[in-house]
């Protein structure tokens, strides 16, 4: 019996060996954030999952800044996770997740901010699949504007290398590959079908804040699940429940009609 129990252990070891994420993971889950109003290009940080700059080292799959970009900016993330995911409640739906968690940049006047959000190596499943980009819990003041987009496709964008001190950053090539979903709302979607075994997914934010500056607080949420095709309407065409209701309407007044022509007849 002591025997069989040794077994069932070790067995369940390894499953759950399978599952942890490895070091692997750090390989290309990077963040670059930028005060734009420095430099053209960008004056800021990029740090790597469990390289200098991230305060959540020895946590793979896991970001934590906490940073003064310059004079007039400061960034706080409380954490970035993308391996493994962190939704709560577990959605079976849910195939790969790239989410910022309590970030807050504050500035002290105006001043662009642009935060980018990369990893690489999710695997690909066959069909047709769909991003969502969502912003959740903003908090942004007077003056100030919020707007996501996420990507996902084959070609990591260049961030440029690590860089945990503030300094001059190099130009961030455009994202020009894959599905794009942009959001200045709660929620956007884009379908699209991953090529390879694998695909990268890419968050980017920009923070416009106005004379006033402030600080602007949200948690953002970039999430891969199988294609739904009621969230896309075609050309803006109702949904079939809509058309429904719409027949239905038109049966209703057409038998009114009858019965009318019927009595006056």
């Amino acid at each position: 019996m002591r025997f069989r129990r040794m077994i069932v252990f070790v067995v369940a070891f390894l499953m759950v060996a399978t599952l942890v994420p490895t070091s692997a993971f750090a390989d290309g889950f990077r963040i670059r954030i930028e005060d734009m109003s420095v430099s053209a290009n960008g004056y800021g940080v990029v740090i790597n999952d469990d390289g200098d700059g991230d305060y959540a080292a020895g946590q793979p799959g896991a970001i934590t800044v906490i940073q003064p970009l310059s004079d007039a900016v400061t960034a706080n993330l409380t954490l970035a996770f993308s391996k493994p995911m962190y939704a709560d409640p577990p959605m079976a739906s849910l195939l790969a997740e790239l989410k910022l968690q309590s970030l807050e940049i504050t500035a002290s006047g105006a001043t662009t901010v642009r935060l980018t959000v990369e990893d690489t190596g999710y695997a690909s499943m066959a069909g047709a699949l769909q991003i969502k980009n969502s912003i959740l819990n903003a908090l942004v003041p007077a003056g100030a504007t919020v707007t996501a987009r996420s990507w996902a496709g084959a070609t990591a964008p260049e961030l440029g290398a690590v860089q945990s001190s503030p300094g001059e950053l190099g130009p961030l090539a455009d994202f020009t590959e894959g599905a794009l979903s942009t959001s200045a709302l709660p929620d956007s979607y884009a379908a699209f079908t991953a090529a390879g075994d694998t695909y990268s997914l890419f968050t980017q934010l920009i923070i416009v804040f106005g004379e006033g500056g402030g600080t602007v607080a949200f948690d953002q949420d970039t999430t891969v699940s199988v294609y739904n095709p009621l969230n896309f309407p075609p050309d803006g065409s109702p949904e079939p429940g809509s058309l429904m209701l719409v027949a239905t309407a038109l049966v209703g007044l057409a038998s009114k009609r009858g019965r009318s022509m019927f009595f006056r007849g």
